[in-house]
């Protein structure tokens, strides 16, 4: 963990794209030493991880800077944002 800061395990469901939400599942992880993350999926499976917490993903406002729906209600991209940054560009 010393090249990287986070650890995200992303799974993602099948079937009607608007339901998808309700299946995929993320754990995006942090390293702490004598710490223990779970978290279920939508069917059952338990995952642990060790020496870890797991990092909260705020969600971003409808229309953030302008991004369509899809963009700013996925978990990945707003896990990004908050952990990451974003470019902003600058007006001229």
């Amino acid at each position: 963990m010393d090249r990287y800061p986070y650890v995200y395990v992303c799974g993602v469901g099948v079937g009607p794209k608007d339901e998808l939400w309700r299946q995929n599942l993320h754990f995006p992880l942090r390293h702490e030493e004598g710490t223990v993350a779970e978290i279920e999926s939508y069917n059952g499976y338990r995952l642990r991880a060790q020496n870890a917490v797991q990092v909260e993903i705020p969600a971003l406002p409808e229309g953030w800077h302008g991004k369509d729906r899809e963009h700013t209600r996925c978990k990945n991209f707003q896990f990004a944002v908050a952990s990451f940054g974003y470019p902003i560009p600058v007006q001229r």
